[in-house]
């Protein structure tokens, strides 16, 4: 499979995760809510760096995720749309705690894909 055509030398960075996850995810065990999703966003990278390691040398885990962590769990404006009022109007969510529940997922999701990274697929 080819990732690109790189026939003028553009050199590719991949963010692996930019706003989405699969909904399966959200609906087994609430995603970035629970530490499981730690682990299988490092199965994800970990294809990504197997399968697009030998033509991509720079590598995002994600991308901004202070927004994506404040849209999507406190305001409620991307997916899964969770907040608690003043913040917003949604079914579900609990804006004071929930996005820093997140972010620290996120956290150290990206550290253990930095890690598995530089164990793994670093030259």
């Amino acid at each position: 499979m080819s990732l690109h055509y790189n026939t003028i030398g553009i050199e590719p960075f991949v963010t692996i995760h930019h706003f989405d996850f699969p909904q399966e995810l959200e609906d087994k065990y609430g995603s970035w809510l629970n530490h499981e999703m730690q682990e299988d966003f490092v199965h994800l990278a970990d294809i990504c760096f197997k399968y697009f390691g030998d033509r991509v040398k720079y590598w995002t885990t994600f991308n901004e995720p202070n927004l994506f962590t404040d849209f999507a769990y406190m305001w409620g404006a991307y997916p899964p749309s969770r907040c608690s009022k003043p913040f917003g109007n949604c079914r579900t969510g609990n804006s004071d705690v929930e996005p820093l529940i997140v972010m620290h997922n996120m956290v150290l999701a990206h550290g253990k894909t930095a890690k598995l990274y530089y164990k793994k697929y670093k030259v």
